[in-house]
């Protein structure tokens, strides 16, 4: 039995890691479809966006995505998770589900567990 997603485990500076090692994660990610990154440093959101820019691949904004969930850019490549009131019911859904724009690939980041 295979881990699904399959875990790429490290350690450093997941960016170094991206650049370095774009033409494997891209056919790990072709195969697999999702990809769990563990133990590498990433302290904050800045080092987050450091990792996505250094995947070498086009940004995108939440204001480029055209979607009416309330969100917050936090950097220019890191938006927060859906900021509706916990009141709000949301309905089982995928990332970006409201909106006609969307990027080819998501990265997923959890600052505070």
């Amino acid at each position: 039995m295979t881990d699904f997603p399959p875990i790429i485990v490290g350690g450093g500076d997941l960016s170094e890691f991206l650049a370095s090692n774009k033409s494997a994660v891209d056919a790990a990610l072709a195969d697999a479809g999702a990809l769990l990154f563990r133990g590498f440093d990433l302290p904050d959101s800045m080092a987050f966006d450091a990792a996505i820019n250094g995947y070498g691949e086009a940004g995108f904004t939440y204001e480029d995505s055209l979607s009416n969930a309330v969100r917050t850019n936090v950097t220019p490549r890191v938006f927060t998770a859906n900021e509706a009131p916990p009141t709000t019911e949301i309905f089982l859904h995928h990332e970006m589900a409201q909106t006609p724009l969307y990027p080819g690939k998501l990265f997923f980041y959890c600052e505070i567990a």
